[in-house]
């Protein structure tokens, strides 16, 4: 949860033998307002993950956080990271890696190849790659992309803020992209 961040180091590389480990076929169905293989991160650095052939869903709806990756990242460094799993949520924010990244937090060298639905109606934000940045300056997404499907649909009337890599920027300079 956001009350309890993961704040430490993951390294998914055996140091013996370079490999990277994957996890695969992990389901995972919650009712928590932050959700993903990692609920919440704070200061944390994850890297060399693979989560093949996996299945995240939230039946939260309204004000949710809900990705592959994580619900929130704050301050935290990611790299090297790759999923294929397919994400269903029903959130404010819902993403193929990170639904709400802020805090001058990294993104390097993630690959989203999976499949994203948003089903909420209004005023929700989606990516492939991060929902919301949601801060003033400070963040950078480097040598990331999306091959993956980005789904949402969208009430008459409604706002709703969807994109292949990011759905939303809250004020300008918030991002950078790189490559």
């Amino acid at each position: 949860t956001s009350a309890n961040p993961f704040k430490g180091n993951f390294d998914g590389r055996d140091e013996e033998t370079g490999k990277i480990y994957e996890i695969r076929g992990l389901y995972l169905k919650t009712t928590s307002r932050y959700g993903g293989f990692f609920a919440a991160l704070q200061g944390a650095t994850v890297k060399n993950l693979k989560l093949n052939n996996s299945y995240f869903e939230s039946s939260v709806t309204g004000i949710a956080d809900f990705g592959g990756l994580a619900g929130l990242a704050k301050a935290t460094k990611i790299d090297t990271v790759y999923s294929d799993a397919i994400i269903v949520g029903s959130g404010q924010a819902v993403a193929g890696m990170v639904a709400k990244l802020y805090g001058g937090s990294q993104m390097t060298n993630c690959w989203f190849a999976g499949s994203m639905t948003n089903t909420k109606t209004s005023d929700m934000r989606s990516g492939g790659l991060v929902g919301s940045v949601t801060d003033k300056a400070g963040n950078v997404i480097t040598n990331c992309l999306n091959t993956g499907v980005v789904n949402a649909s969208k009430a008459s009337g409604a706002e709703i803020r969807v994109g292949g890599l990011v759905g939303h920027v809250a004020g300008s300079g918030g991002l950078e992209m790189k490559n």
